[in-house]
């Protein structure tokens, strides 16, 4: 069929390396002033990212029969999910996460304990805004800042650096007047360098993603054994596992919360820092 085996392509424009090198450099420039000029510690200097989580994440390949046309696989179109704003520090440390599902009350929340100060919302998409943005600002990240200050004895007028992209919901007048008031500088990742320069887009998003897959793969696995044991002669294409709300939800939640508690160790630590040296 003169066909060849291609990566699949985006919309992002190429990237000359005259241009990555400028760009770059002038990045770096900009963080390292603002840490030079208000003496700024590694505890201080923030990464923040909304990320998609989905409730069946799943991957693109299956198995299936030789010769078959068509290759299904359950819930590989299922785009039901949240947004997850993760924050870590030029230290190694991630911050709690804020979690925002779909929906237009309290209900839409999954009925489990999250650790105390985890921020959760809601909203008809599940998309991350400026009220959103206000709400991590303040319910996260500025009492991250403030411990950091108060064990290290430090003033209250000493500068925090945040470095986040330039989406809409994280420039607006309010947000970066609401940061200058808690003495929170901010540099911003460039258009379209998200890839290239933005720690979290580095390996922690990408671990995070792994973790979620190996989660939700670690339970539809197990329905299908627990099934087998169950009834040895059952034929495996005809067991239905459960894709509810109600039951993914928690699941789900619980998920999160392991993922949160691996990258507060020592591997999740390497993770993060990997980040930052990479980008």
């Amino acid at each position: 069929m003169n066909l060849t085996r291609r990566i699949v392509t985006t919309s992002r424009p190429a990237i000359t390396k005259a241009t990555w090198l400028e760009v770059k450099a002038t990045f770096l420039h900009d963080i390292v002033s603002a840490i030079v000029e208000d003496e700024i510690l590694d505890e201080l200097i923030l990464n923040v990212d909304q990320t998609p989580s989905k409730f069946v994440p799943t991957d693109n390949d299956t198995m299936a029969e030789k010769s078959s046309k068509h290759a299904s696989r359950k819930g590989s179109n299922d785009k039901r999910g949240i947004t997850v704003t993760l924050a870590e520090t030029l230290s190694g440390q991630i911050l709690l996460f804020q979690l925002i599902y779909t929906g237009k009350t309290s209900r839409s929340l999954p009925y489990v304990k999250f650790p105390a100060g985890f921020c959760l919302s809601y909203n008809e998409k599940h998309r991350s805004n400026e009220a959103e943005t206000m709400a991590q600002v303040n319910k996260i990240i500025y009492p991250y800042v403030t411990k950091v200050k108060e064990e290290l004895g430090l003033p209250e007028t000493q500068k925090a650096l945040l470095v986040w992209d330039v989406f809409k919901a994280q420039s607006t007048d309010k947000v970066l007047s609401e940061l200058e008031r808690l003495n929170i500088n901010v540099v911003a990742v460039p258009n379209n360098m998200t890839h290239l320069l933005q720690p979290l887009d580095l390996p922690t998003n990408a671990s995070v993603k792994k973790m979620e897959k190996r989660g939700f793969s670690d339970y539809f696995t197990s329905t299908i054994t627990e099934t087998l044991e169950k009834d040895p002669q059952r034929d495996v294409t005809t067991i239905e596992v459960d894709l509810k709300l109600s039951t993914l939800k928690p699941i789900h939640a619980k998920l999160l919360m392991s993922i949160y508690e691996f990258l507060q160790g020592e591997k999740g630590r390497k993770i993060i820092l990997n980040g930052w040296k990479a980008a």
